[in-house]
């Protein structure tokens, strides 16, 4: 922009609202680079444990519509030929690798 400017190819006014609209956005930036969440608004693990354990019972408990939106999440596919069948999907990264062992079979 400097360079345009220098060329004339900008005017005064065009070059200073662009400055000022980059300072803007600069100080935004350096905003967000310098966040900090307050560790009093984290979560306490009693309340992360609670949650885990809702989500979990919701899982094993799953029927009908609730059980199709697990299977279309983890994006389940159920193959069958010759009497065979095939179980494959999406297991999140941060399952654990030596989980159990029906979990393992899902991952492909």
């Amino acid at each position: 922009m400097l360079k345009l400017f220098e060329m004339g190819e900008i005017d005064d006014e065009y070059f200073l609202r662009e400055s000022n609209s980059l300072r803007v956005e600069k100080a935004k930036v350096e905003e967000l680079h310098d966040y900090r969440v307050p560790v009093a608004s984290l979560p306490r693990l009693n309340d992360l444990e609670e949650a885990c354990q809702r989500v979990q019972d919701w899982v094993m408990n799953a029927e009908s519509e609730d059980f199709l939106l697990l299977i279309d999440a983890l994006q389940i596919q159920i193959l069958v030929k010759d009497g065979r069948g095939e179980l494959k999907g999406m297991i999140p990264e941060y399952a654990p690798k030596d989980g159990h062992a029906d979990v393992c079979a899902v991952v492909s």
